[in-house]
C-alpha cells in the first residue's frame, strides 16, 4: 500500500511570484513571506492553531535543531509505529478562494523510515480521501494519490532524488484542484509535476489524480507502511498561502 490512512511568525516583505505552474525560478523569501496566510516558526514554543493528530510516536517544539531561530518541531517514530500530524483547517487559509495552495516547509530527516511516509498532505475537511501527498518510501522521495481502494498512486522524479540526511532543505509544493495538478520543489527548483496522472497505481490503471475541495492540511511524518525503522525528523518555517509560490527562506 502507497499510502494508509501554528502561533503565526511575524510578516516580513517578501516579492510577488506569480503562478507556480510556470515557475521553475529558484525563489528566496522572508521567513513569512507577505503573501503567505499562515506561517509558523515555533520560536513561541506552542502550536496554537493547529490540531494534533498523532496515531503513535512524539511530535514536539525541541530545540535540538532548527533552520533558524532556537525552535524546530522535531518528531520521533519508533520501529513499526507510524506518527502523526500537525493539521491546520478553516480561516484564514480556507476554504481556498481557487482551489490552489501553496507552501513551504524546512526538513530535517536525521533518519528516515524504510516504508512510505507522507511529510505534507492536503485533505478534503474532516480528513477524508482523496489525498495529495509529499513524502518519500524507501528512502527516495515520492509524490503519492490515494483515494482508498479506488485509486494508489505515486509519482517520482526522474532520475529517481534520495532524501537528504542531516540536513535542512526546503520543500515547497503546489496543490491545484482546477487542472488536478501537485507540484514539488527541493531548494527552489523543480524535483517533480503532476499534471493529471502519475506513474502508475497499484491498480494496474494510470488513474487520474482527481483533486479533493481541499480543506485541510497536515504536516509532519506519517508512516504509511510501518518498518522496524527508527524515524527521526525536525520540521521548520511553514508558510502557507494561495496566491503563488512562497519560496525558500534565506
Amino acid at each position: 500500500m502507497i499510502a494508509a490512512t501554528l502561533a503565526l511568525a511575524s510578516c516580513a516583505a517578501s516579492p510577488s511570484y506569480g503562478d507556480a505552474a510556470t515557475s521553475g525560478d529558484v525563489l528566496t523569501s522572508a521567513v513569512c513571506p507577505d503573501s503567505a496566510l499562515v506561517c509558523e516558526d515555533f520560536e513561541d514554543g506552542n502550536l496554537d492553531g493547529w490540531t494534533q493528530l498523532v496515531t503513535s510516536g512524539t511530535l514536539a517544539i525541541d530545540p535540538a535543531h532548527a533552520a533558524h531561530g532556537t525552535n524546530a518541531l522535531s518528531i520521533n517514530i519508533p520501529a513499526n509505529q507510524r506518527g502523526g500530524f500537525i493539521e491546520r483547517t478553516g480561516a484564514p487559509l480556507f476554504p481556498l478562494p481557487a482551489g490552489a495552495m501553496w507552501g513551504r516547509v524546512m526538513v530535517y530527516f536525521d533518519s528516515a523510515s524504510d516504508g512510505h511516509t507522507d511529510v505534507v498532505r492536503g485533505a478534503p475537511v474532516g480528513g477524508g480521501t482523496p489525498w495529495y501527498n509529499v513524502g518519500e518510501q524507501h528512502g527516495a522521495i515520492l509524490l503519492n494519490y490515494y483515494d482508498g481502494a479506488a485509486a494508489d498512486c505515486w509519482a517520482r522524479p526522474s532520475p529517481g532524488r534520495p532524501v537528504a540526511l542531516q540536513t535542512w532543505t526546503c520543500w515547497e509544493w503546489g496543490f491545484d484542484a482546477r487542472t488536478n495538478e501537485m507540484q514539488l520543489w527541493i531548494d527552489g527548483q523543480l524535483s517533480r509535476r503532476v499534471s493529471a496522472t502519475g506513474d502508475g497505481c497499484t491498480s494496474g490503471q494510470n488513474t487520474t489524480w482527481t483533486a479533493p475541495d481541499f480543506g485541510a492540511l497536515r504536516i509532519g511524518a506519517y508512516i504509511a507502511e510501518p518498518r522496524d525503522t527508527v524515524a527521526q525528523m525536525w520540521l521548520d518555517d511553514i508558510a502557507v498561502g494561495t496566491q503563488g509560490r512562497l519560496g525558500c527562506p534565506p
